[in-house]
């Protein structure tokens, strides 16, 4: 690794992903194979092109004499407003694609296997994630879960406001636990 990477390189890498929702960086080495440089590359100078029965990846119209790592869209597995406002918070260009997992139904199957409430999470951030990736394999996909436990018992989303105040007075005065669970698919390049 470079010994000092340049905050204008990091800003330019920090931009495209903030801008376009994906970066490319060119890694350069020495003949001992250790990176030398690491140079920001505009997404828009970069092409996919057919040669000889093959995708080349081109910069500027010529390929590259150096390996070129792309940074994916990202795409948050999810309906979830807080979901969505916290990566918006964080300053992150994504998509929002929800998985259509059926969640109901597999929570009825776990918790008839007698999962515990993080074992729910997980398996639930992991579907989602897994289900959006296999719809856009070159991008990043965050899938996420979070469930409610309190004295053996996992809560739901209340679905009414009604059923909000019931979870509320179980929970009160109750030490509950709240397990999160967040999944990154990763992109396959």
């Amino acid at each position: 690794m470079p010994a000092a990477i340049s905050i204008a390189w990091l800003s330019q890498i920090l931009s495209s992903l903030l801008l376009d929702g994906n970066a490319f960086i060119g890694v350069k080495r020495n003949m001992a194979a250790a990176i030398v440089e690491l140079v920001a590359i505009d997404p828009a100078s970069v092409t996919l092109e057919p040669d000889g029965g093959k995708t080349v990846l081109k910069v500027n119209g010529n390929a590259p004499n150096y390996q070129v790592v792309h940074i994916p869209a990202l795409i948050l597995a999810s309906a979830s407003p807080s979901r969505r406002q916290l990566l918006t918070s964080a300053g992150l260009v994504f998509e929002v694609e929800p998985s259509g997992v059926d969640e109901d139904e597999v929570k009825r199957s776990l918790l008839g296997e007698r999962a515990k409430p993080q074992d729910v999470a997980e398996t639930l951030a992991e579907l989602k994630a897994k289900r959006v990736s296999a719809r856009h394999p070159a991008a990043l996909v965050i899938g996420a879960d979070s469930t409610l436990a309190c004295n053996g018992r996992q809560f739901d989303k209340p679905p009414t406001l009604t059923a909000a105040r019931q979870q509320l007075l179980a929970l009160a005065g109750q030490t509950h636990e709240l397990c999160s669970s967040v999944v990154v698919a990763p992109y396959r390049d």
